[in-house]
């Protein structure tokens, strides 16, 4: 990180607004890999212990998926950490319906 004057050197030692900038400017680059949207869609996510689930992520919620089976002879989905769904409300499991 770059060194930056994190409070202004007056009495008041740290306004909030300009001290919570200088801070985020700060730090932003050092976390931004963590804290990137997903974009909505199917995934694979493992866990670090190897445990693989089929997710479906849209408007910052994500499922579980059942009937796997059947999604992953239609899709190939992007493997995802499962660290990456920490920022996500967990919204329960879907099931994939056969449209035949």
């Amino acid at each position: 990180m770059h060194s930056a004057k994190l409070y202004p050197e007056n009495s008041n030692g740290h306004p909030i607004a300009a001290g919570y900038n200088v801070i985020a400017s700060a730090i932003a680059p050092e976390v931004e890999q963590y804290v990137n949207p997903i974009e909505d869609g199917y995934y694979n996510a493992k866990s670090q212990s190897g445990v693989e689930k089929l997710i479906y992520i849209e408007d910052g919620k994500y499922w579980f998926m059942e009937n796997i089976e059947q999604l992953r002879l239609i899709k190939k989905p992007e493997g995802i950490n499962t660290k990456k769904l920490a920022g996500l409300l967990y919204a329960g499991h879907l099931s994939v319906k056969n449209n035949d």
